[in-house]
């Protein structure tokens, strides 16, 4: 999970350093995608705290792929 973070960890951090700490930065993270291997809520937790550290204020969660179920066109 760190590994997978660390790159988008380096884009917050060189965003917050372009534009400053008084604009709010929102990560979107996918919490479950439903695949096997893939990501489950207990990374998706771990993905946030690394990039909160890295200067995210907030989070837009989103879960699942369309080819798995289209019902994931409707959230």
């Amino acid at each position: 999970v760190e590994a997978r973070a660390a790159y988008p960890a380096e884009v917050v951090a060189a965003v917050v350093e372009a534009i400053g700490r008084d604009v709010a930065v929102l990560a979107k993270v996918n919490v479950h995608d439903g695949v096997p291997g893939g990501l489950v809520p207990e990374d998706a937790a771990k993905v946030a705290v690394i990039l909160e550290r890295a200067g995210v204020h907030g989070f837009v969660t989103s879960g699942g792929f369309t080819d798995r179920s289209a019902f994931f066109l409707l959230r």
